[in-house]
C-alpha cells in the first residue's frame, strides 16, 4: 500500500485532467520501488492558495467602482469514496488508489477578510477602500483578456487528523468539497453581478505522506483541485475539460466566469436660435431607478456636477430633485454618470428659468425624440417617466439624452398701429382727389 501511495505522486506531477499544485516536482515518485522512504525533491507544503475573480466591463471602457459583494467558501470532507479510483501515468505500470473520505479539519481555509484558518472564509469587493478599476469593453469576447478583479484565498491544512478510526497517522489521498456562495446583504443581484455558469462546487484532493523512514509523522506534498466528484485517470492523449480547474478564476472559466456588467447615461445641453442665451445655466434634474441592483456604487463627472461617490438607495437616486443649485448645464456643457447596472432607467427635467420663453426638444442616443410633458407655465420640461433604459434590447449601452432649447428672433409686433393713421390719410387724400377729379370732370361737361 505505501508503494502504491507513493507512485501517486506522480498522477500529480503528469496528469493532465487535473490541476497539480506543489512546491516542485519531479519524474519520481515520492517513495522508490522499495518499502524505504526516499525524501526527493518534490517537498511538502504548507498551504495553497487560489483566487476569486471577476471579470469588470463598461460599455465604453470607463474606470468603475467594484461591485458590492461578498462570498463564502465552505470546506465539507467528502464521504462514501470507496469506489472512487485514482489511477496515475506511471508507466509500465500505473497505480490506482482508493480516495479516501476527508477528514474534519484536515483542510482549512482563510482569506483577508477571515484571517483565521476555519472551515470557511470570506472574500469581500466593494469595500470602499478600493479606487475605481480600469474595466474594459462590454464588447470583449476574451474574458481572459479583459480587467479584472480578485481576491485571495489560502488552503492549509491540519496533519493531526489524518488518522484512522484508532487516532493512528493514515497517509493517503483524502478528498473535500469547497462550496462557492454569495451571502451578506448584498446578493449577486443587488450588487449588478452576472454569476457565471461554472459548477458552484469545487473538490480538493489532499494528498498525504509520512515525512521520514521512521513514519512517526504525516506531512502534505501536493493538492488537486477539480470540478468533479469522479474518478480521475490520467491520459497522455486527452484531457478532461470539466477537470482542469486551478480555482474560481477566470483562466479556469472562461466565459463562465462571474461578470459585472456596467453602463453609463450622459445629459448634455445645446442652446440654438438666434436670441438665445447660450451662457445662461438651466437648472436639471436626473432621476434614475433600478429595482434589481439597489447595492451598486456609481460616479458621476461633469463640467457643472462632479461626484465620486454615489451608491444606489433602495433602487433609485436622484440629484436636484427641485431644481436645486447642484446641476445647471448651459450650451455645450454635459453630465457622465458612470458604472451603472442593466438596465438602469432615467427620467431627465429642465426647468427654463430666464425671463424669456424657449422651446425644448430632447432626443436619445440614437436620435430619438424623446416625448416631454411641461408645466402650466410651460417652463419646465420633464422626459416621460423611465424614458431612457441602458443596455435594453431597443435602446443603447451608452445613452446620451439631449436637450435643446430655442429661442429665435420674433417678428415685430404693433407695427400695423403704427402705420394705421398714416395710411388712413392717404387713403383719405386719395379719395378726395377722385372726388375732386370726378367734379372737375363735371362741370366741364356743362
Amino acid at each position: 500500500m505505501m508503494k502504491k501511495i507513493g507512485a501517486l505522486v506522480l498522477a500529480v506531477v503528469m496528469m493532465m485532467t487535473v490541476t497539480a499544485f506543489a512546491a516542485s516536482t519531479t519524474n519520481e515518485g515520492a517513495l522508490n520501488n522499495s518499502n524505504t522512504y526516499t525524501n526527493n525533491t518534490l517537498s511538502a507544503i504548507t498551504s495553497q492558495t487560489f483566487t476569486k475573480e471577476i471579470v469588470v466591463l463598461n460599455s465604453n471602457s470607463s474606470n468603475v467602482w467594484e461591485p458590492n459583494i461578498e462570498y463564502i467558501y465552505a470546506i465539507t470532507p467528502v464521504t462514501g469514496l470507496s469506489n472512487v479510483i485514482i489511477t496515475d501515468g506511471h508507466s509500465p505500470d500505473p497505480v490506482k488508489a482508493v480516495v479516501k473520505d476527508g477528514k474534519d479539519g484536515g483542510l482549512l481555509i482563510s482569506s483577508a477578510t477571515t484571517a483565521t484558518a476555519g472551515s470557511s472564509a470570506k472574500v469581500v469587493f466593494g469595500d470602499d477602500t478600493a479606487s475605481a478599476t480600469e474595466s474594459s469593453p462590454l464588447t470583449t469576447t476574451d474574458f481572459s483578456s479583459a480587467k479584472k478583479i480578485s481576491e485571495t484565498l489560502t488552503l492549509s491544512f491540519d496533519v493531526s487528523k489524518f488518522v484512522d478510526s484508532a487516532n493512528v497517522p493514515l497517509p493517503g489521498v483524502y478528498r473535500y468539497k469547497i462550496s462557492e456562495s454569495v451571502t451578506g446583504t448584498n446578493t449577486a443581484a443587488q450588487a449588478g453581478v452576472t454569476e457565471g455558469t461554472y459548477s458552484a462546487d469545487r473538490f480538493v484532493d489532499v494528498y498525504v505522506r509520512w515525512t521520514s523512514a521512521e513514519r512517526t509523522a504525516l506531512e502534505v506534498y501536493a493538492v488537486t483541485m477539480f470540478t468533479a466528484n469522479d474518478s480521475i485517470t490520467y491520459d497522455s492523449s486527452s484531457t478532461n475539460d470539466a477537470l482542469k480547474v486551478t480555482g474560481y478564476d477566470v483562466a479556469t472559466e472562461g466565459n463562465n466566469a462571474d461578470v459585472y456588467k456596467t453602463y453609463n447615461i450622459t445629459v448634455q445641453k445645446a442652446v440654438d436660435g438666434t436670441m438665445a442665451d447660450k451662457n445662461h445655466q438651466f437648472p436639471f434634474t436626473i432621476a434614475l431607478s433600478e429595482s434589481a441592483a439597489t447595492a451598486v456604487e456609481f460616479y458621476a463627472t461633469g463640467d457643472s456636477y462632479t461626484n465620486a461617490d454615489l451608491t444606489f438607495s433602495d433602487g433609485a437616486w436622484t440629484v436636484n430633485g427641485s431644481y436645486g443649485s447642484d446641476l445647471k448645464l448651459k450650451n455645450g456643457q454635459k453630465i457622465n454618470l458612470i458604472g451603472l447596472p442593466l438596465t438602469t432607467t432615467a427620467t431627465v427635467g429642465e426647468k427654463d428659468d430666464t425671463i424669456d420663453f424657449y422651446t425644448a426638444t430632447a432626443a436619445d442616443v440614437n436620435n430619438e425624440s424623446l416625448n416631454l410633458t411641461n408645466d402650466a407655465t410651460a417652463k419646465t420640461w420633464v422626459t416621460e417617466t423611465n424614458a431612457v433604459v441602458i443596455g435594453s434590447t431597443t435602446g443603447s449601452e451608452t445613452n446620451t439624452v439631449t436637450f435643446t432649447n430655442i429661442l429665435t428672433e420674433i417678428s415685430p409686433t404693433g407695427v400695423v398701429l403704427r402705420v394705421a393713421p398714416y395710411v388712413l390719410i392717404l387713403a383719405a387724400g386719395i379719395v378726395l382727389l377722385l372726388i375732386s377729379k370726378k367734379r372737375r370732370a363735371v362741370k366741364e361737361e356743362e
